[in-house]
């Protein structure tokens, strides 16, 4: 069932990509796949920063594709968040989902926090990375280090702030 909602997509999800050419197709199609057991109305919204690699080209052979999808491209690498500002500047949905281009989620994790999202009424929600792929020295170590310091300071329950995977409503960008 769609939203009825004024926004044209019930859900826009953003992706920000540097040098992911070999992930970019793969990524559109398994989250296309679960969103396609939906009946939400969505976009993909794909925003090269400035990659140096042929991550353009797939992204925009891949939104020919796919009618869902959107590319944006920044001139030079601007960083993750001015990539995720433009994204959500031009995405046209109610609710906006922001994850990463690396496919280290499963898509069917968006699906599982928005309806969360939506029953409860929740002003955010954020995935939690388990089953990483990247180095427990190099990523893990410093990813708990630095959560642990945010829960502290902040005095906030969030186990993963790093996590890409995260949903919010318009409104509340």
């Amino acid at each position: 069932m769609s939203l009825k909602l004024k926004n044209k997509y019930d859900l826009s999800i953003v992706v920000p990509l540097f040098n992911e050419e070999g992930n970019v197709l793969q990524m559109v199609q398994e989250v296309t796949t679960a969103l396609n057991s939906t009946s939400y109305q969505y976009e993909i919204v794909l925003v090269n920063d400035g990659s140096t690699d042929n991550t353009l080209p797939e992204a925009e052979k891949t939104a020919k594709k796919f009618g869902t999808v959107k590319v944006i491209s920044l001139s030079n690498n601007l960083g993750q968040g001015l990539a995720i500002h433009k994204g959500l500047e031009s995405s046209q949905g109610q609710y906006v989902c922001f994850l990463d281009g690396d496919g280290q989620f499963d898509p069917s994790d968006i699906l599982t926090l928005f309806e969360r999202l939506t029953k409860d009424g929740l002003d955010f929600i954020c995935g939690l990375r388990q089953n990483r792929k990247d180095s427990f020295f190099f990523n893990h170590l410093p990813s708990r280090a630095g959560n642990a310091f945010i829960r502290w300071m902040f005095k906030t329950n969030f186990k993963d702030v790093g996590c890409a995977l995260k949903i919010a409503p318009r409104k509340q960008l």
